[in-house]
């Protein structure tokens, strides 16, 4: 198991390097809206190796100083990012 985690957070890691070098910016904190190409949230779990990714959203400021995301035609439903980092390409 210990082999697994390690290995997913490799992965992950040739994942996030690449999104910085396609464009993405960290944003661990909004105080207003910014339109995004995509949001990359990633490393909220246990072992820090899960990943969600969002095209086309808003990120706007949530309940405490983390952002909340608005996907596109979905306004009204959004996701709050409690935890983990989140890197947007802003559009």
């Amino acid at each position: 198991y210990l082999c697994q985690v390690l290995r997913a957070k490799d992965e992950l890691a040739a994942i996030v390097a690449a999104k910085l070098a396609d464009g993405y910016v960290p944003m661990d904190a909004v105080t207003e809206p910014v339109k995004c190409a995509a949001v990359f949230y990633y490393g909220w779990d246990m072992n820090g190796t899960s990943h969600k990714e969002w095209a086309d959203v808003r990120l706007v400021p949530g309940l405490t100083d983390r952002p909340a995301v608005l996907p596109k035609r979905a306004r009204t439903r959004g996701y709050h990012l409690l935890g983990g980092h989140v890197l947007a390409k802003v559009a």
